[in-house]
């Protein structure tokens, strides 16, 4: 199934538990929040949420061993700009705040993820 993740096509407490993988960073910040709060919407019991944790080391390896193994420029590069647009965790644990969620944690995961878990109001 195809869906806008700002509207989500179903009803509140569908599922018990909504996960949303490597996609928030593409979003700004209000974005974020409006799709956490739709996330919630159809969470009975909570949410996950793991994107990349911007960091410098993350960036320079991505950038300095990448073009090793990467010999497409447009992956380097959109990889590269994904960790620039993504989160500390600080940052990921305010827009979890903003957009509602409750007992939001956020945890740091090898290698240069974060996870987000919260369960709903």
């Amino acid at each position: 199934m195809q869906a806008d993740g700002f509207a989500i096509p179903f009803s509140h407490d569908a599922f018990d538990y909504v996960i949303q993988s490597l996609t928030l960073h593409h979003f700004d910040d209000e974005g974020a929040v409006r799709i956490l709060r739709e996330m919630n919407r159809v969470a009975k019991r909570g949410l996950f949420v793991i994107d990349l944790h911007r960091n410098a080391i993350a960036y320079f390896l991505y950038t300095t061993v990448g073009h090793l193994f990467l010999h497409n420029r447009l992956i380097r590069e959109d990889g590269a700009l994904s960790i620039l647009r993504s989160f500390k965790p600080a940052e990921l644990e305010e827009i979890g705040r903003k957009a509602g969620l409750e007992r939001v944690k956020v945890e740091k995961h090898f290698p240069s993820r974060l996870v987000l878990s919260a369960t709903g109001t």
